[in-house]
């Protein structure tokens, strides 16, 4: 199905984006949380 695909490529773009923000902005307490929430983001720096 073309249009699930398109979807997960679009909710892809979002996480990404997300995470750039996240990383631009670094509060202190969210750094935390993402630290705590897994090693999956630790491990893509």
């Amino acid at each position: 199905m073309p249009g699930h695909a398109v979807g997960l490529v679009a909710s892809g773009r979002v996480l990404r984006l997300a995470i750039g923000v996240v990383r631009h902005v670094r509060p202190s307490w969210l750094q935390a949380l993402l630290a705590l929430d897994g090693p999956v983001y630790s491990s893509e720096e």
